[in-house]
């Protein structure tokens, strides 16, 4: 039986390996020549927006809270570093072929913002009016939480970004003025669709890596997880989860096909 080999020889004028990567949305223009009767056959991985890191104070992370003798309440605040808190789940990957017959609509998913850390909470409920005692619970929630990140689309083929990590703070202080450095509890942000990674997880084999809350990158199989000295930029590549107050690696299409 004869062998094929694809592509011909050199110099009989046959195809060569064509290479596009979309890092922000846009239009994948059909070369001239390929229509309805003459199909480009095109490979695709789509990866979704990773997801971003939430802070959270974890040095001189005191706290000070004031209501009066009736129960009103004038504020809180909370200072320190933000270097601490969960970690972003990385997006999802998504791989086919496609034969093309006209151009390809992309939307690429925006990375996952870093979680803020507040300053000044209005919102303590203040308990036994008019005595020595009192009480208040925070919950930082979406204060504080990490974005997820964005979903990449290119045609009908999907991948969805991974979730932000979350971080909440509470605590107890009488009337008057008290310190208290309260407790923290983190959760890691979920990987996103298909075979996303959770954040600061091992990655399973062809996923993006997660985030992690410390300086120790996430190594996997396409790239490295964020960690928490990224800041406002992503140690990994397109999708990767962030670091904890950190932001996620944005999405990606890359498109492979033979002209």
């Amino acid at each position: 039986m004869g062998i094929a080999t694809i592509p011909a020889a050199a110099g009989g004028g046959g195809l060569e390996p064509k290479y596009q990567k979309f890092t922000s949305s846009g239009t994948f223009t059909l070369p001239a020549g390929y229509d309805a009767a003459k199909p480009l056959l095109v490979n695709i991985q789509v990866i979704g927006g990773g997801g971003g890191g939430s802070g959270f104070p974890t040095n001189n992370h005191n706290t000070s809270a004031y209501w009066g003798y009736f129960g009103d309440n004038s504020n809180a605040s909370i200072t320190g570093t933000s270097n601490m808190g969960g970690t972003g789940g990385s997006g999802g990957i998504a791989a086919t072929q496609m034969y093309l017959t006209s151009n390809l609509t992309i939307t690429v998913g925006a990375a996952g913002s870093r979680g803020t850390v507040a300053t000044t909470f209005a919102n303590i409920a203040a308990t036994n009016y008019g005595s020595t005692n009192g009480s208040w619970n925070i919950t930082w929630g979406n204060v504080n939480s990490g974005g997820s990140g964005g979903t990449t689309t290119a045609g009908s083929v999907q991948s969805t970004g991974g979730a932000g990590g979350t971080a909440n703070f509470s605590g107890d202080a009488g009337r008057g003025t008290a310190n208290n450095t309260g407790l923290v509890s983190t959760t890691q942000g979920t990987g996103g669709s298909p075979a996303g990674t959770t954040g600061k997880a091992t990655p399973l084999l062809g996923t993006i890596a997660g985030g992690s809350s410390d300086t120790t990158p996430v190594r996997g199989s396409f790239g490295i997880g964020g960690i928490s000295t990224d800041g406002a930029t992503s140690t990994g590549v397109e999708g990767t989860g962030a670091g904890a107050g950190s932001i996620g690696g944005s999405g990606a299409v890359i498109l492979t096909w033979w002209q």
